[in-house]
């Protein structure tokens, strides 16, 4: 596998875990956006799809990039 492949797979593992309705409900609750430079909040988004921070990080940004939601 190289390594474009394993970032896909990565990626599409994340939407899995994360999905994009259910990550929008828990930001809501949040006020509806998340600091990213605020590690508490990542960290428990993450413990509560219990995943890695990197992957919470990973959606998180990765919203951010296809402007599905702006989180600051």
């Amino acid at each position: 596998m190289t390594e474009e492949e394993e970032s896909e797979a990565n990626l599409f593992a994340s939407y899995l875990l994360v999905p994009p309705s259910l990550l929008a409900k828990e930001v809501e609750k949040l006020g509806g956006s998340v600091d990213l430079v605020d590690g508490k909040t990542v960290e428990d988004l993450a413990e509560k799809f219990q995943v890695s921070i990197p992957l919470m990080t990973t959606r998180l940004l990765e919203d951010l990039k296809k402007k599905k939601k702006v989180w600051y």
